[in-house]
């Protein structure tokens, strides 16, 4: 019995810090669980999991968060602002800018950091065009809108490149 409380412990712990998506969503888990073999506990744990900031990764939702209009949009979206910039620009711009933000499940972003190119004129336009933009349409799970973190790359080319 004493084995059997340790293999508990961390679950408890870690279901009094989760967030709460709505009551429902609890009582459904709180069913699906039973005491009789702790193999099938830990699948339907590792299956329920609901990740502790609640917000998530890419490869755990079904669908990822998209923007509206899809990738023609946002490439018109984010050509726009960037040409707003454009003399701003300079060498240390050129390349690559990865984002990652949350997208949450109204769509709102926030957030938003640049992976690469950080500190530059590139990231901060990038990071603001996320920042003020339009909403975007949420990640799903089990058919439900999510809050979830979302990573593009963006590319610049100096004027001169072929």
């Amino acid at each position: 019995m004493f084995r059997l409380f340790i293999f508990f412990l961390p679950f408890l712990l870690i279901s009094s810090s989760l967030p709460a998506h709505n009551k429902q969503d609890i009582v459904t888990l709180e069913k699906r669980f039973s005491f009789s073999s702790f193999s099938k506990i830990q699948k339907i744990f590792i299956a329920d999991t609901i990740p502790a900031d609640g917000i998530f990764d890419e490869k755990q939702v079904d669908k990822k968060a998209e923007f509206k209009g899809g990738k023609e949009k946002w490439n018109e979206f984010i050509t726009k602002k960037m040409n707003v910039h454009i003399t701003e620009f300079g060498v240390m711009d050129y390349g690559v800018c990865i984002l990652r933000f949350v997208v949450d499940a109204k769509g709102k972003v926030s957030k938003v950091e640049a992976l690469t190119r950080q500190n530059t004129k590139l990231s901060e336009v990038l990071i603001d065009a996320l920042t003020w933009g339009p909403k975007w349409i949420p990640a799903q799970k089990d058919g439900k809108p999510v809050k979830s973190y979302r990573t593009l790359d963006v590319t610049l080319r100096p004027p001169d490149f072929k």
